[in-house]
């Protein structure tokens, strides 16, 4: 899916919105000597250097702020 989104067109389904680079998930990838992480999508790294308990900490506000754009867009 290509922005921007077109709302009247929906529901999506979450595959599709998930392939959108501004709506994909961010994960942990990566662990440098000094115990921090990166934190990246699908596509390439989104934080570097970020120490373990904040990207846990910026993955679940993600996943929430994703959680309420998916309820938004009534996904099926």
């Amino acid at each position: 899916m290509q922005l921007p989104i077109d709302a009247t067109k929906a529901p999506f389904r979450a595959k599709y919105l998930d392939e959108t680079r501004v709506l994909s998930p961010w994960f942990e990838f990566g662990r440098h000597h000094n115990g921090r992480v990166d934190i990246a999508d699908e596509s390439g790294d989104i934080f570097t250097g970020v120490l373990p308990e904040h990207a846990e900490l910026i993955i679940k506000a993600r996943d929430e702020f994703l959680r309420v754009i998916y309820d938004a867009m009534a996904l099926t």
